[in-house]
């Protein structure tokens, strides 16, 4: 069994864009064993994803800690910083935005105005995995199976250039409940 490492070391949101490309992972790697890399505050979420094996925390001060073998395949969903992190898992192939600064791994050009859903699984589809964007679902825990059909509406941001102000929130809202 290959290990796939995937680095996403970021916040909730970020955390919930990659859940297309995780799946899509899944669906090309069926007998992997798919390691995520995010910090310990997300394992409640990663566990309702149903497509990661493993969870590798993520430290602040830190970064990436890695002791198993290394990966057959590092993916990196986390952008240029995230490149030197995966290479120090000494993985035999990187998948991975291009990058100057690694002018010997190839990947496609990173488009700033990409939305990161788009962004991960065109990575995928750079790499022959195709990926449905749409697949944005998460598997309920089987003591909220009542709630079935709810929808979250996640209304932070680590970073104040992508918060929204709360009244178009608001109005996410009542869009729904119509």
């Amino acid at each position: 069994m290959a290990v796939v490492l995937v680095l996403r070391a970021r916040g909730l949101g970020d955390l919930l864009t990659a859940v297309p490309a995780l799946r899509a992972l899944r669906r090309a790697r069926p007998g992997d064993h798919i390691a995520l890399a995010a910090p310990h505050r997300l394992k409640p979420i990663v566990d309702l994803i149903a497509s990661v094996d493993e969870m590798v925390p993520v430290y602040d001060t830190v970064g990436l800690r890695w002791d198993g073998e290394s990966p057959a395949l590092a993916v990196n969903l986390d952008g240029a910083e995230g490149i030197a992190e995966l290479s120090r898992t000494k993985p035999e192939r990187i998948l991975t935005y291009r990058n100057p600064a690694f002018p010997d791994l190839p990947g496609p050009e990173w488009q700033p105005e990409m939305h990161d859903v788009d962004r991960w699984c065109h990575l995928l589809e750079f790499d022959g995995i195709a990926a449905d964007r749409r697949n944005l679902g998460l598997v309920p825990p089987v003591a909220s199976t009542s709630h079935r059909n709810a929808v979250v509406v996640h209304i932070g941001a680590g970073a104040t250039a992508r918060r929204w102000p709360a009244d178009r929130f608001a109005a996410v809202v009542r869009h729904l409940l119509v």
